[in-house]
């Protein structure tokens, strides 16, 4: 009884240490599992409990765009009517000197002089 025992004990702790990776911290870009990476780069091993590292969420790149310039913002101004966007939102009522603009927070009325022409995507890069 006492070797089946000991047996038990032996793979059960055989099979943890099995399981360990050692996970280093960097002193410029965060964590690594390789030890020849983190030998190099200085790094130094992480001990005394459980690690877990998760990935961050990576936010999308917005595409660059190029603000509407005063000539155009003039005209836009000018020209406002129910259904142009602006550069708060969807315009939905006309009343000069305001307009009542659909935004992402409900609607609200705006002076029509604090308003601009919505701006335009950058060219793309060839």
């Amino acid at each position: 009884m006492k070797k089946l025992t000991f047996g038990c004990l032996l793979l059960c702790l055989t099979s943890a240490t099995l399981g360990e990776i050692r996970i280093y911290r960097c002193p410029t870009d965060g964590y690594t599992n390789n030890a020849a990476e983190a030998e190099s780069k200085g790094c130094k091993v992480v001990e005394g409990g459980n690690v877990t590292i998760v990935d961050g969420t990576r936010l999308p790149i917005r595409p660059a765009r190029i603000p509407a310039t005063p000539a155009e913002t003039k005209q836009f101004r000018e020209t406002l009517k129910v259904g142009d966007y602006s550069n708060a939102g969807l315009v939905v009522e006309v009343k000069s000197p305001v307009v009542k603009v659909q935004t992402d927070r409900g609607e609200r009325w705006y002076r029509i002089d604090e308003l601009e022409a919505p701006s335009k995507p950058a060219p793309r890069k060839k």
